[in-house]
């Protein structure tokens, strides 16, 4: 059997599959149905709270009506004389309205307003301040003034008492048949409004109930909730206003069940607008309909559960035999070569891929065996090579210090008696020699010392290739500012202006370092020579700290000679000028290399010179400090 029908075999478990689809159709459809036949149920709750209302409302506009055609309301509104209206009329007129609000006690405010909107008589069955008597300004009134005669309604906060409630009204046009004729026109005179106490609404609001944990509640366009089932007036988590968001979705709920979610609750909502700007809107927790469908959930899952367990056991039966237990000895066997161990090999039985790729295996360990052979032969030659050059190299170094201490010891002695010969004749014998004789004195001892200085300096860089480094944390602004002393007492005359950075500590060995500082300021210490004050900077760059630079206001360099710069005796500026052995600049980049960094240089002619430089950070490795 090859790989591919194994693996074939391996995949019987999408059989499954099938099962858990039907399963989650069968879910889905159940959950669809619910959802559809809870949102019949909740559009008929909204349906009957708004029959009662509009019942409510039909009544109320009946009895305004009638309430306007009363002979006593048509009296009051045609007097003109003030003394006659408040003197004899408005207190039969608030009799009137005692007995409207007897029958009717939810009509708990009757009041009567003129056409200028002054607020003529007032009667309410509870203590309510009046918070104006000019009604001009309220919508409804302005309302009741246009040419429409009809009955107006509006659901608005009454600012008496800050509560929501339903106000009525109904204009009075009439004629005054006593002065006016027949045929004269009907004249506004003024009209009757009602405020209806909505605490009917409120309290079917609060009784109607839906499903398990279905609620009501009446909110207005601004997301304002004004009825709601508890007695707080507010759902649960909802607060007394809904957020812009959850208003959009209540709003789209009156043509198609919505989702909104509160405070981490998910809520399935359908709304109808019962009155103009105002939403009936009926909840019921997304949770409880989960409920309704969890037990047919909980049969599918386990049926497709236990489908797939008997299908999983089967293949991996299968596939452990024909497939893993053959990988796993392939891997124990890798292992081992991994370890060293090639003398090793993978039993393979059959011609599949898995037989194949064994085959391939011990081929591949047998190669792998001959050539750990040839490499263990290769590095015994190697090893002995290696101890063979190290020798030499050991004894070439040896030379070298040999040849470097001859050189210190039998070129500074004769250089020596130049120099000491040559001070004898010029104090001895001053008198002697004219100035011409005297000149060519004081260059065979210029000479000498420089040639003294130059075998200094070439024992120095060869010093620096050879010596073990030390690495220790240094400051380098300790060592520029002794370096600077020394300077200063050698030219003590010198005006000379030194910035120094605090905090230029790094990894390194001391006493290079002490070597490259020596090299860098004593530059810039020289070629300042000419200025009348010079300037002379150690600092971390700007942008990246780990970069410092040496930088002076001298002579400069033209940069086209760069290249130069770090070779052992190369030289920018004539020895006449500016004296030096030319060996400085090259101990500075063996120690930089040494110290595994970077140097560079920026200058120009006349506007003084930058050394930028990098040393490489060190850590501890046990109780030493190394580079990285």
């Amino acid at each position: 059997m090859n790989l591919q029908s194994k693996i074939i075999l391996f995949l019987v478990p999408v059989l499954a599959v099938p099962i858990a689809i039907v399963g989650f159709i069968a879910y889905s459809q159940l959950q669809q149905n619910t959802l559809d036949n809870r949102f019949q149920e909740m559009g008929l709750v909204l349906s009957q709270v708004e029959n009662s209302f509009n019942q409510q409302l039909t009544s109320i506009n009946a009895n305004i009506a009638l309430f306007t055609s009363n002979y006593l309301v048509h009296k009051y509104a045609l007097t003109t004389d003030e003394t006659e209206r408040f003197g004899l009329l408005q207190r039969p007129l608030l009799n009137l309205f005692r007995g409207y609000q007897q029958t009717y006690p939810d009509y708990y405010e009757i009041r009567f307003v003129l056409p200028d909107g002054y607020e003529s008589a007032r009667l309410t069955s509870q203590p309510l301040r009046n918070a104006t008597e000019e009604e001009l300004d309220d919508p409804l009134i302005q309302a009741l003034f246009s040419q429409d005669r009809q009955v107006k309604t509006s659901i608005h906060i009454n600012p008496d008492h800050q509560e929501v409630a339903l106000f009525a009204g109904m204009p009075l046009y009439l004629r005054d048949l006593s002065v006016e004729p027949l045929s004269a026109p009907e004249v506004l005179r003024g009209a009757l409004l009602i405020t209806y106490n909505l605490q009917s609404l409120k309290s079917l609001v609060a009784t109607t109930s839906f499903g398990e944990a279905g609620t009501l509640m009446v909110i207005s366009l601004d997301g304002d909730i004004h009825f709601a089932d508890n007695s707080q007036g507010q759902v649960n988590g909802f607060g007394d206003k809904l957020t812009t968001g959850q208003v959009s979705g209540v709003l789209a709920a009156s043509q198609q069940p919505m989702s909104i979610a509160v405070s981490g609750t998910d809520y399935y909502v359908r709304s109808s607008e019962f009155f103009p700007g105002y939403h009936m809107v009926a909840l019921l927790p997304t949770a409880e309909l989960v409920q309704i469908t969890q037990s047919l959930a909980i049969n599918v899952i386990a049926v497709t559960i236990v489908s797939i367990l008997v299908f999983s056991l089967l293949v991996f039966f299968l596939v452990r035999r024909l497939v893993i237990s053959p990988i796993e000895e392939l891997d124990r066997v890798s292992t081992l070569v991994s370890q060293g161990e090639l003398n090793v090999h993978v039993e393979a039985f059959g011609n599949d891929e898995i037989a194949h790729l064994a085959r391939t295996f011990n081929g591949m360990t047998e190669n792998l065996h001959r050539a750990n052979e040839q490499v263990k032969q290769f590095n015994k030659d190697l090893e002995q090579r290696v101890q063979e050059r190290t020798a030499e190299l050991k004894s070439v170094n040896h030379e070298l210090e040999s040849f470097a201490y001859s050189v210190s010891h039998d070129l500074r002695a004769p250089l020596r008696a130049i120099d000491g010969f040559s001070h004898a004749l010029v104090e001895d014998y001053h008198a002697k020699f004219d100035q011409q004789g005297q000149e060519y004195l004081d260059r065979v001892r210029g000479g000498a010392q420089r040639m003294g200085k130059l075998i200094d300096d070439l024992l120095q860089l060869s010093r620096i290739n050879r010596d073990e480094i030390d690495l220790n944390e240094v400051d380098l602004g300790i060592i520029a500012q002794e370096v600077i002393e020394e300077l200063k007492a050698g030219e003590p005359d010198r005006k000379v202006k030194t910035q120094f950075a605090k905090n230029l500590k790094v990894i390194g060995d001391p006493r290079l370092l002490r070597v490259l500082l020596d090299n860098l300021l004593g530059n810039a210490w020289k070629f300042t020579g000419r200025e009348q004050v010079a300037t002379i900077i150690l600092d971390r760059d700007s942008k990246d700290p780990d970069i410092l630079f040496v930088s002076d206001n001298g002579v400069g360099f033209n940069m086209d000679h760069e290249k130069k710069l770090f070779g052992a005796f190369e030289r920018l500026h004539n020895i006449n000028d500016f004296p030096g052995s030319g060996v400085g600049l090259a101990s500075v980049m063996r120690i930089i290399n040494r110290h595994g960094g970077s140097i560079w240089a920026e200058a120009e002619e006349g506007e003084g010179a930058t050394f930028f430089f990098t040393l490489k950070p060190g850590k501890h490795k046990g109780d030493k400090l190394v580079l990285y």
